[in-house]
């Protein structure tokens, strides 16, 4: 049997714990508490302050009034939403509450039970403005946006 190859694994907790910080002195590693998130120091703190001044400047080149407009514009496209789709983004809280409000009505203190099929409420946006149908009529396929 050798005796130091016995030794080595026979450490107590103190005597490792020492020749790791033994380590870390000789190779210049310490372990400091950090007082704030790991996402609030160094690099990333820079890339999100980078990104956002980015996103302003952006912002600014466009030359639009988003508060005092009329109209709704796509921040990526600057495309302009329909009166009917622009009324269903901005209201969609009005609209949430509202379904809730018949939900609560109908079904928790009215006669209608809870497991009762419900009509859905699909909101327009960017995304189903800009949807094509494809319609066959008559052996012809007609594209409706």
């Amino acid at each position: 049997m050798n005796k130091n190859a016995l030794n080595r694994f026979n450490l107590v907790a103190p005597v490792l714990h020492s020749i790791c910080q033994s380590f870390n002195q000789i190779n210049g590693l310490t372990k400091e508490l950090r007082d704030k998130h790991y996402q609030f120091t160094g690099s990333t703190n820079s890339r999100i302050t980078n990104n956002a001044s980015k996103l302003y400047q952006y912002f600014e080149s466009l030359d639009l009034n988003f508060v005092n407009s009329e109209y709704v514009y796509n921040i990526t496209s600057i495309a302009v939403l329909p009166e009917n789709d622009a009324k269903d983004v901005l209201d969609q809280l009005e609209i949430g509450k509202h379904m809730w409000d018949t939900f609560v009505h109908d079904r928790v203190c009215g006669d209608k039970s809870i497991w009762d099929t419900m009509k859905k409420r699909k909101l327009l946006t960017f995304k189903s403005s800009a949807k094509t149908l494809k319609i066959k009529i008559e052996r012809q396929v007609v594209e409706l946006k």
